[in-house]
């Protein structure tokens, strides 16, 4: 940055040559600098000339005397030194543009230097440096959701890896940073990607997976038309093929990496290419070619004093003069060699022992400015103690003073004010008791809470690892079978079966997000009951009936029944019924987990007037007393002493069938011996219902067939499972996509018996349709679907209008009972 200097010096006087009166000229003057930013950094195939034209945008940014397209040009102007590998001044330029964007938080245009800054300190050899700059830049950018900075932070790392020659992590960086760029339209910097991750490939001599890698990105290279990527992949897949011995194809691609670097008039890639078809030449015996390109890479190597193109020009010239034999020159070419290899060896050290020992000195900076800063505190503290100190004898100085000088005089006040320092020194002592208990009130306190956050850590982690469990069981089993029904060599027998074993883990892995939801409402004091009239003999019968034909259940063998005292006519009690059987089938399945010889019953009692008794009684292995206390924790699994099975679940069935229990108004009881069996007690208040008769329940009992249903839903799957369930009905059904739709359908058609609407609609949501219905047919009955069970939804559907709300996925045997209960 030789202008540099004089450059800014000129800020001064431009800005005041150019002042207020100028404006329209100052735009034009900005746009012009911008213009040639973006040129700058579109001309990538010409390096001289991209660096005539940022020293050109940076000139007019001074003139202008703009701050931010100063900083902006000479970010510009860093980029074009790097071109040219120029990577002293390119750090330096950077620097200074990074310095303004920090003081104006300017976070986009610090993402740019921070990565130009990393893939300086990359070429340069500052890896620890470099590793810095990436990183800050991959956290700047995910927090600007910058996709394409971050696959840049991940290219960048995974070069510094592959430099530091650790292959795999490179690869891991190569591969995240190709995931970033897929979606983007950066088709150059993708493709050098591509490229990276075959080199990173040939250095591990996984020659096939390298070429792969190189013929994906030669692909794109070709269709860009862009004449340094395709000279850097041809000398790519020209060192992979000289790997593998295959000469005549290496010299092939090194010939057409030299064609391209010479268009770019790019001198490294010139020699580097040169001395590679020397190489390559020297093997096949073509001496006078490989002389030819030897001495032209050599040339420029010394021209520019690269020293890894002279020591690797001399290696060749060694074997060239050994192949002619003419030893005395391939020994002094082979000293050469060696000279150099010291050179570069020393050069890198030295780079390397630099950037430690400015690391060191900035630690230890750090740790002086830290003791500097300690010591300065001390030094206060002593200097308030000590003005203290020398406040408390210059008081007691006076007041020995005027004792002293009035002793005889004031002998009674003098009594008087040792009272009062007696009755201080108290005040004093009983302050610093009161302090010190204090202190050890605070300590226990934290102690309390300290407790408390390794508890939650314990109970984090158990939830975490059941849940893992729980969810990746069933669904291996789903994706398994799923994937070989999708096969076409499966028989329909096979279908059938695999595919109520594809329904079995789906219900099972509903199960247990259900419990998830369950338990946050819980914990949470969202838990909303829904009360209605409904027979609880035929609430035990659907239990038993869905248990009794469960295939794990039937292969213990076991005896399973269940017990009603009342009548059906006398059998209708006001209840939740979710919750409530919900409950049992926690205690059932609880029950079913640890019996495997006798018997499993369950039923009821009302043997109060205001409280019904169920239970769930079991032949198991029992619980110990010291367990029972604990058994209804969340993730608590018992396992008797005797019994080394490890049982399924997700440790929180009893949790939230005691939460359930206590929002009722009503607890769970527990009796057990080990070895014998547990019985479970669930007691809730008994609420007579108006209308003593059997509830209407099941799908044999619906026809609609002079009905017609408004259903509106966007989702074809989920409309599809509607017109399933309600073909058999007899219902005529009318189908709308979306809110606005059905406000039309249901102001013309006024013969509507039903509107089922789904919340998520597009545009107007289901709650505002229902308000704009209510406002012109107060009388149809209309119900929402909502997949969202934890937030306050359905009390918003029933406050907008709405008559009911329903849960997906839906359960045919309660849509069925809703839908009858409404439509007739």
């Amino acid at each position: 940055m030789r202008n540099f200097y004089f450059i800014i010096s000129l800020f001064f006087f431009t800005t005041q040559l150019f002042g207020s009166g100028q404006n329209s000229n100052t735009d034009t003057l900005k746009k012009s600098a911008q213009r040639l930013i973006a040129l700058s950094l579109e001309t990538q195939n010409n390096p001289a000339l991209r660096l005539s034209i940022a020293d050109s945008a940076l000139r007019k940014a001074v003139l202008l005397g703009d701050k931010s397209t100063i900083a902006s040009s000479l970010l510009a102007y860093g980029q074009a030194y790097y071109m040219v590998n120029r990577y002293s001044d390119a750090v330096d330029s950077a620097q200074k543009a990074l310095s303004f964007f920090l003081s104006a938080s300017d976070s986009l245009n610090m993402v740019k230097a921070y990565n130009f800054l990393g893939a300086c300190n990359l070429r340069q050899g500052r890896f620890e440096t470099a590793i810095d700059y990436i990183e800050k830049t991959i956290t700047l950018s995910k927090k600007l959701n910058d996709s394409i900075r971050i696959a840049s932070g991940y290219n960048n790392l995974g070069i510094v890896h592959f430099n530091l020659e650790r292959y795999q992590e490179a690869e891991e960086y190569f591969k995240l940073s190709l995931n970033y760029y897929k979606n983007s339209k950066d088709l150059r910097s993708f493709t050098r990607t591509q490229g990276n991750l075959g080199l990173n490939y040939l250095k591990q001599n996984n020659i096939d997976e390298a070429v792969r890698w190189f013929d994906e990105s030669l692909k794109i290279r070709l269709e860009l038309k862009d004449t340094l990527l395709l000279a850097s992949i041809y000398d790519n897949i020209g060192n992979a093929h000289e790997k593998t011995g295959n000469y005549t194809k290496s010299e092939e691609f090194y010939t057409l990496s030299n064609k391209y670097f010479k268009k770019l008039k790019s001198r490294h890639g010139i020699a580097l290419s040169a001395l590679a078809l020397a190489r390559i030449q020297l093997i096949k015996g073509e001496l006078g070619s490989a002389y030819k390109n030897l001495s032209e890479g050599q040339n420029i190597a010394k021209e520019d004093e690269e020293t890894d193109l002279l020591m690797q020009s001399f290696r060749i010239q060694a074997d060239f003069y050994q192949k002619k034999g003419n030893f005395e020159k391939a020994k002094a070419s082979l000293d050469e060699y060696v000279k150099y290899l010291e050179k570069s060896f020393n050069e890198k050290t030295t780079s390397r022992i630099a950037e430690l020992r400015v690391q060191l000195e900035t630690a230890q900076n750090e740790r002086d400015n830290q003791a500097l800063k300690a010591k300065l505190e001390v030094q206060q503290l002593q200097s308030a103690q000590s003005n203290r100190i020398k406040y408390i004898l210059i008081i007691s100085a006076i007041v020995l003073s005027v004792l002293l000088g009035f002793t005889v005089m004031f002998v009674f006040k003098l009594r008087n004010k040792n009272k009062e320092i007696k009755r201080i020194n108290y005040q004093l002592l009983h302050f610093n008791d009161e302090l010190d208990q204090l202190v050890k009130e605070r300590t226990k306190d934290l102690s309390s809470a300290l407790e408390k956050v390794k508890e939650l850590e314990k109970v984090k982690s158990a939830f975490l690892s059941n849940i893992s469990h729980e969810v990746r069981t069933p669904l291996n089993g789903i994706l398994g079978f799923t994937q070989y029904l999708l096969s076409p060599n499966v028989s329909d027998e096979e279908k059938n079966q695999y595919g109520r074993m594809v329904q079995k883990l789906g219900n099972r892995l509903l199960r247990v997000v259900e419990d998830i939801l369950e338990l946050s409402k819980i914990e949470t004091n969202q838990l909303e009951l829904h009360y209605t009239d409904y027979n609880i003999n035929e609430l035990l019968g659907d239990l038993y009936q869905s248990y009794s034909n469960n295939e794990d259940f039937l292969a213990k063998n076991l005896n399973f029944r269940y017990i009603k005292s009342l009548p059906d006519n006398q059998a209708v009690f006001s209840i939740d019924v979710y919750r409530v059987k919900k409950i049992l089938s926690h205690l059932i399945e609880n029950a079913f987990k640890f019996t495997n010889i006798g018997s499993i019953e369950f039923g009821y009692y009302v043997d109060t007037p205001l409280t019904i008794k169920f239970f769930v009684k079991d032949t198991g292995i029992g619980i110990p007393k010291k367990a029972q206390s604990r058994i209804f924790e969340r993730f608590y699994k018992h396992v008797a002493e005797d019994h080394l099975a490890v049982y399924d679940g997700t440790g929180v069935g009893l949790t939230i069938a005691k939460g359930f229990a206590i929002a009722m108004g009503g607890r769970i009881e527990i009796e057990s011996i080990p070895n014998h069996g547990s019985t479970f007690y669930l007691y809730i208040p008994k609420k007579l219902s108006d209308n003593n008769t059997p509830s209407l329940h099941g799908e044999n009992s619906v026809s609609w067939g002079n009905k017609t249903i408004l259903i509106v839903e966007d989702d074809l799957i989920s409309y599809q499972y509607l017109e399933a369930l309600l073909q058999r009905t007899g219902a005529r059904l009318i189908h709308v996509k979306n809110a606005e739709d059905a406000v039309e359908v249901a102001s013309i058609n006024k013969d509507l018996n039903l509107i089922i609407i789904d919340i998520q609609l597009p545009f107007m949501n289901g709650i505002e349709a229902t308000r704009v219905i209510r406002k012109s047919n107060k009388k149809v009955p209309i119900v929402t679907q909502t997949a969202n069970t934890v937030s306050d939804e359905g009390k918003a559907c029933l406050d907008a209008g709405c008559n009911a709300f329903i849960s997906k996925p839906i359960d045919p045997d309660d849509f069925y009972g809703l839908i009858n209960k409404l439509i007739l």
